[in-house]
């Protein structure tokens, strides 16, 4: 039997999801509003989410959704219409289906967390809506936890990976500031993907998973020790040193997901950054001949 898999949104961590899970039992739909450059193996659904009327026909017969809101804009306006209006939209549609998946995945962010003095945080812990992003963030998780739906919230932490190289660009132009003294939390992009593959497999082979999962790697680390290390790997001088700087930020816990049994590709920002460096000097030494 054929599993139909629509991703909506379709951005870069639900086409790295296309790829981890692709078997020739899956078929993968992706929504967005631009579908032409869409990989091969998903079959493209052009739609602007600005429109409701029509949806819930678009996105009917489908075993698995998965959701992942992009802002337009990083502003207030952008987290509202991705998080708010446009969940909502998803949502509505999917309950007026007679087919309703069998699982819907929306992706969140660990942003939803006010704690900032070096605590830690996992699904049990507090929530707070103390700025727009996690207005607009605890408002989407909302609109999907108080539906009909069989469903599943996954809080990712700084993403990084491959076209996701600010703090590298930093370190190379020796950019430092007082909040590099902050705990910081992070998951490589193939991880996240990763984190979904496997949350959906569970699902498919009939195991049950939690309504609500914090996705993070396993060393909440200084931001300005990742910075050190960082700067050694590339040879760049780094003096500046915060360690007498009381840490803010929090800790993200991640033994919901390792108990369901998931392994991290990239356990810390060692193995990941690692990668990233050796892609770049293989690029430069392309480029050089």
């Amino acid at each position: 039997m054929i599993a139909k898999i629509l991703l909506i949104g379709c951005g870069d961590i639900a086409i790295r999801l296309s790829r981890e899970l692709a078997a020739p039992e899956l078929e993968f739909y992706g929504l967005r509003r631009s579908v032409d450059k869409l990989p091969s193996h998903i079959r493209g659904i052009a739609w602007d989410l600005n429109r409701e009327q029509g949806l819930a026909n678009r996105i009917q017969g489908f075993d698995v959704v998965v959701i992942t809101p992009v802002p337009n804009s990083r502003d207030e306006s952008g987290y509202r219409q991705a998080y708010e209006h446009n969940v909502g939209k998803i949502v509505r549609a999917l309950e007026s289906s007679s087919a309703k998946p069998k699982l819907a995945i929306l992706v969140s962010s660990s942003g939803v967390y006010p704690q900032n003095k070096g605590e830690w945080v996992d699904e049990h812990s507090p929530t707070e809506a103390d700025n727009f992003r996690a207005e607009a963030l605890l408002a989407g998780e909302n609109l999907l936890r108080n539906s009909s739906l069989e469903h599943c919230i996954v809080r990712f932490s700084g993403i990084y990976g491959p076209g996701r190289e600010r703090l590298i660009r930093q370190v190379m132009n020796h950019e430092s500031n007082s909040r590099d003294a902050d705990i910081s939390n992070r998951i490589h992009s193939e991880d996240c993907a990763g984190v979904l593959a496997h949350l959906i497999r569970k699902q498919v082979a009939g195991e049950s998973i939690q309504s609500l999962y914090l996705a993070s790697d396993d060393e909440p680390t200084p931001l300005a020790e990742v910075k050190r290390w960082l700067a050694t790997q590339l040879r760049v001088e780094w003096d500046v040193d915060w360690t007498e700087e009381k840490p803010g930020g929090k800790r993200c816990c991640n033994q919901r997901l390792l108990a369901s049994g998931y392994e991290f590709r990239y356990p810390s920002f060692r193995e990941g950054y690692t990668e990233m460096l050796s892609a770049r000097k293989a690029q430069a030494k392309k480029g050089d001949q």
